[in-house]
This record gives structure tokens, sequence and C-alpha cells, in this order.
């Protein structure tokens, strides 16, 4: 029997295409709706499933036979707000990862996006509540905080660590044994051939703090 989720943001479709996915493989989800606490969502659609209303509804579920999947990616400080609600709820929280992703040799936390055609090496840790887009490629001994998004087509190569709360933008390259530091932000198609410290914004080839 399908197993009931819910997912908590409804403007990013991206997850519907790893449920679609996980269920072809063999049926596992039944999508109920989408919580969502933008005003005049609720009651609307998302892709053909109902947006079921705000927080509020959550305590209206029967949380012993719900799972849940927290969509937000926009920012990672959105995604904790999102995580500590779904925890001071008593949620269920859920990893979803493609079919077909090599996890051998890697450690995934709870409450896990990994999208198509991700490439995972040897001795990976991917820690809570972090993303990985399609098309990204994390080295050997990279070991991936709490939080931490990495974005479409990113190379990671050996023996990095990126620190919580880290968000990696599309296309971005970071070079062996770097450290990537806390809630620190990596522009689009940079570079990186440094270790950045926390809270730091670095852009362009080679990557380098803003201002």
């Amino acid at each position: 029997m399908n197993k009931d989720l819910v997912v908590y943001g409804g403007s990013n479709p991206c997850v519907l295409k790893i449920l679609a996915a996980i269920n072809q493989r063999e049926p596992t989800w039944n999508l109920v709706g989408f919580i969502d606490d933008t005003p005049g969502k609720s009651g609307q659609f998302f892709y053909g499933h109902p947006i079921l209303g705000g927080r509020d509804q959550i305590r209206t579920l029967d949380l012993e036979k719900t799972f849940f999947f927290n969509n937000v990616f926009g920012t990672m400080s959105g995604r904790k707000k999102v995580a500590q609600i779904l925890e001071e709820n008593g949620c269920q929280l859920v990893s979803l990862i493609t079919p077909g992703t090599d996890l051998s040799f890697t450690k995934v936390g709870i409450d896990v996006a990994i999208e198509a055609q991700v490439a995972i090496d040897t001795d990976v840790v991917i820690g809570d509540h972090s993303c990985v887009k399609r098309s990204a490629s994390l080295g050997h001994e990279n070991v991936l905080g709490k939080f931490v998004f990495i974005g479409p087509g990113v190379t990671v190569c050996g023996r990095v660590r990126i620190h919580e709360g880290a968000y990696i933008g599309a296309g971005s390259c970071i070079l062996p044994e770097l450290e990537i530091g806390r809630d620190s932000y990596v522009g689009a198609g940079s570079v990186v051939t440094h270790s950045v410290p926390p809270n730091v914004t670095v852009f362009g080839n080679p990557a380098k703090s803003k201002g």
C-alpha cells in the first residue's frame, strides 16, 4: 500500500519528477497535496495536486500515517524555518532520492532531495535537509553539513567540506580539499580555488568575495 505524503512548499515542481520516478520504479507514495503559507493559495492546485492550506492544516492530518517532505529551497534560512515547523509538529520527514542514484559508500540524512543524474563518489556524507540538484557531481570523501544546497551541474572535487547552510550556485566547481563556511554563498558558474569563510558571498573565476 502506498504511503501518504504531504509536501510543504507549492512553488517548486521538481519534487514531482522525483516522486514520479520513484513510483514508476515501485509504487511508494500517494501525494495527498501541498502545504503552502502563501496567502490566497489555499484551495488552489499545483500541477493537479491540491494546496491544502497553510501550516495550520498540519494538525488536521493523521501524523502517524502521513509523511512530510520540505520542498522549500529558495534560501537555506527559509528551509530551516520550515524544517523547524515540521519538527515542532512531530511530522515524520522523508528523503526523496531519484531511483538509480548510486548510494553505495554514502551516508544520507533525513529530508534530503537528490535529483536525477547525480554522481556520488566513495565515502560521501550528505547531511539532513540538504539538496543535490540534477547532474551535480560529489567527489570522494565530501562532507555536506545540514541544510546545504548543491545547484544543478555543480562539481565538488574530493575531500571538500561544506558546512551547514551553505549554498552552491549552478555550474560551480569547488577544487579539492577546501572548506566552504557556514551560511556562505557561492555564485553560479564560480570556480572556488580557496576555502571560503563563514557568511561570505563569493563568485567568479577564480571566486572572490563580494565587495
